[in-house]
């Protein structure tokens, strides 16, 4: 048998099953549903961007930082939306708007040492603007401002091999 023929046949069996079966629009969604993802993901490019951040951070960062970062990011959805296409430059806008602005770095390490503590179930450590830091103290304002520095590099690098 030909490949004519072979089709020919397909069609005249699908006729002769569908003899007597009404028409829902179930089944045109049954047969027609299949192609409407085809060659796209089923994660929404939203989801997908903060996905691409958190498993960049959590390979570079860890503990509380990490944690704080996540919520960060998640804070700052208008910034991961106008870069869906490129995640990182949206974490490098987030990190270089903390770096920037030593209130928000202050409150960024303020939110760290609170995490700290709950996750540790110890009393966090909270150090004073301008005041020298506990010496107990895993999250100072200078350890956070050198570790999103570093990670800021590391993103400019990534985002760099990218283009």
């Amino acid at each position: 048998m030909g490949k004519d023929e072979d089709e020919e046949r397909d069609r005249a069996i699908e006729r002769e099953i569908r003899v007597g079966r009404g028409f829902s629009l179930g089944d045109v969604i049954g047969r027609e549903g299949g192609n409407y993802l085809k060659g796209a993901s089923p994660v929404a490019p939203g989801v997908q961007a903060f996905l691409e951040i958190a498993q960049f951070l959590g390979e570079r960062t860890g503990g509380a930082l990490r944690t704080v970062l996540h919520m960060e990011v998640k804070a700052s959805e208008t910034v991961v939306g106008k870069h869906y296409d490129a995640p990182l430059r949206a974490l490098e806008v987030i990190l270089e708007r903390v770096l920037g602005s030593e209130a928000d770095l202050v409150e960024l390490v303020r939110s760290v040492d609170f995490e700290w503590g709950r996750q540790m179930l110890e009393r966090p450590h909270f150090q004073k603007q301008g005041q020298p830091a506990d010496p107990d103290d895993p999250y100072t304002h200078e350890s956070v401002r050198a570790a999103l520095s570093a990670l800021l590099d590391e993103t400019r690098r990534a985002l760099e091999g990218d283009e």
